[in-house]
Order: C-alpha cells, then sequence, then structure tokens
C-alpha cells in the first residue's frame, strides 16, 4: 500500500461504538458493489477494443491490464465475502456481547480496514492505466475511421 489510511493509523476501530462499525461495513458493501460494476464496464471497454490493445507495441501492456482487472475481480470477491462475514459476527456480537468477542470483531474490523485501503490503491493504479491505455486507443480509432472516411 502507497499510503497509509488516516483511520487505519488512528485505529478509530478501538473506540468507535459498535453501531457505526456496522455503518461503516454497510458503506463497504455499497462500495463493493460500485466497484464490481466499474469492473465490468472495464473488463467490457477491453474486450470491444481488444483487437486495437492487442497490436504487438500494446500486447504487454494489454496483458498486464487484463491480469490487473482480473486480480482486482477475485480480490473484490474476497473482499465481499470478508465484510458480508462481519457483519455476520457482528450480529454474533449483538447477541451475546462480552468484552472478548467485542474485541476480536473490532480486530477484524481494523483488518478489513486495512484489506480494503490495499484494495482501493491497488484498484485506482489499475483503473488509470487501463483509462489511459484506452484514452490513447481511442484516439487511435478515430483517426483511423477518419482516414477510412477521407480515403
Amino acid at each position: 500500500m502507497k499510503t497509509e489510511n488516516a483511520s487505519l493509523v488512528m485505529g478509530y476501530w478501538e473506540y468507535t461504538p459498535v453501531e457505526e462499525l456496522h455503518r461503516r461495513s454497510q458503506f463497504w458493501l455499497s462500495e463493493t458493489a460500485f466497484w464490481k460494476e466499474e469492473l465490468k464496464f472495464m473488463r467490457k471497454l477491453v474486450r470491444n477494443h481488444l483487437l486495437y490493445f492487442m497490436d504487438e507495441e500494446r500486447h504487454p501492456e494489454t496483458t498486464r491490464l487484463t491480469q490487473g482487472l482480473l486480480s482486482l475481480k477475485n480480490d473484490l470477491r474476497t473482499i465481499e465475502d470478508n465484510i458480508r462475514e462481519h457483519e455476520s459476527h457482528l450480529k454474533t456480537l449483538l447477541l451475546a456481547r462480552t468484552e472478548r468477542k467485542e474485541k476480536a470483531f473490532r480486530r477484524e474490523h481494523g483488518s478489513l480496514e486495512h484489506l480494503i485501503g490495499q484494495f482501493t490503491e491497488d484498484y485506482k493504479t489499475t483503473k488509470k492505466k487501463l483509462f489511459r491505455e484506452a484514452d490513447a486507443v481511442l484516439k487511435e480509432e478515430k483517426v483511423q475511421r477518419l482516414i477510412s472516411l477521407a480515403g
């Protein structure tokens, strides 16, 4: 991870009410749903313009981007599963609240916070690379269309 998440450094989850941690988990689930939709769009972008991405000059970068997108998809599935399990642990905690269970829940929350922070950095990096590459390809497509119309 390139930068530390401010809330991770502060360890906010150690002192925040459990109800607020639940709201944070719900926010994470909302974010993962959004990221899944964006990843679908990015994969579709690569598929729809694959011929242009696959020229000799772009092939290595396209391969890295495609592998990066697949890795993000798999990581996101794991994160989403972890968040849902975390929410299940919250229900257990609320039914039989003990100090030991609460500490374990808070540690788990901190670990998830860290994991999501790392994923977010990787996601943004891959997304920037993909959009930069797609922008170049789309410009080339436009030039090719103009040439074919003129010719």
